[in-house]
């Protein structure tokens, strides 16, 4: 019966975005997020807590303006979308604890206003809060790396082999009982320049993105280099609430715990990001 309803929901969902879907936008994310950083050694150490807001486009889409306004007893009301490319982002605030954070930005109902370059206006509220009594982040991630099947050191990896990222079990991750989104997974590998070269599909596009029940991912041996250090970012989103909003527009809120690991290739370095 929980597997019918479940297609009926995931049926219902797609119809709708189908009828009227929005040429410009894919879907919106509200999140407060813990980071971690992961050294050679596997030790992980908190480094900073954050709010964040997130407006993803599609191919080709654009928008104008948009703001995100905050819930009741956050003492910062309101704060604008910057353009970003593919996503536009709020200003990114860091704080040194949870409680820290949320003095500032409370649990509750968050709003997107924005308008895309097709003229169309949107404004759309989604619910940053747990159903828990005391809420809890998901265990932080440990990240591991393997190479032709053996666990490989963080800051020796052979650039002559693809590289087999591994994370420690997502602790809270779940289906979706409204079929929108199941709890999901991103992982991130970025240059010494922070350019992402290798990353995860994002949630909604037709290769499926990472979920709970995924372990791995693959950077491919011909996008390293010898002698560089680069970086991946494993985040386990828990998602609090999922929606469908105007226009097939969907609406995400999490959070996510994520776990940054700076790793290094062995050999003669052949490009700007030398090992460190």
């Amino acid at each position: 019966m929980k597997i019918i309803v479940r297609l009926f929901l995931s049926l219902a969902v797609t119809i709708g975005c189908f009828a009227e879907a929005d040429k410009d936008v894919s879907f919106l994310v509200v999140g407060k997020t813990p980071l971690y950083a992961q050294a050679p050694d596997g030790t992980l150490s908190h480094v900073r807590h954050y709010l964040f807001g997130e407006i993803f486009l599609k191919s080709g889409g654009g928008v104008k303006s948009g703001t995100l306004s905050m819930p009741d007893g956050s003492t910062t009301m309101q704060l604008e979308f910057m353009d970003g490319g593919h996503v536009w982002k709020v200003k990114r605030q860091d704080f040194e604890s949870e409680a820290a954070l949320e003095a500032v930005y409370k649990d509750g109902d968050y709003t997107f206003e924005f308008e895309t370059v097709s003229g169309k206006k949107y404004r759309e509220t989604v619910s940053l809060r747990s159903a828990e009594a005391n809420r809890q982040f998901t265990n932080p991630v440990h990240v591991y790396f393997y190479q032709q099947g053996k666990l490989a050191k963080q800051d020796a990896l052979d650039p002559n082999h693809d590289v087999i990222v591994r994370w420690s079990p997502f602790s809270r991750g779940k289906q979706d009982s409204k079929g929108v989104a199941d709890d999901l997974i991103f992982a991130i590998s970025s240059d010494c320049n922070g350019n992402s070269f290798a990353r995860s599909q994002l949630p909604f596009d037709p290769i499926p993105a990472l979920t709970y029940a995924d372990n791995s991912f693959r950077i491919p041996a011909d996008r390293l280099k010898a002698g560089s250090w680069y970086n991946i970012i494993i985040e386990h989103a828990e998602l609090v609430d999922t929606g469908v909003g105007e226009g097939g527009i969907y609406k995400l809120a999490t959070y996510p715990t994520v776990t940054s690991a700076k790793f290094t290739t062995t050999g003669v370095p052949s490009s700007a990001c030398a090992a460190q």
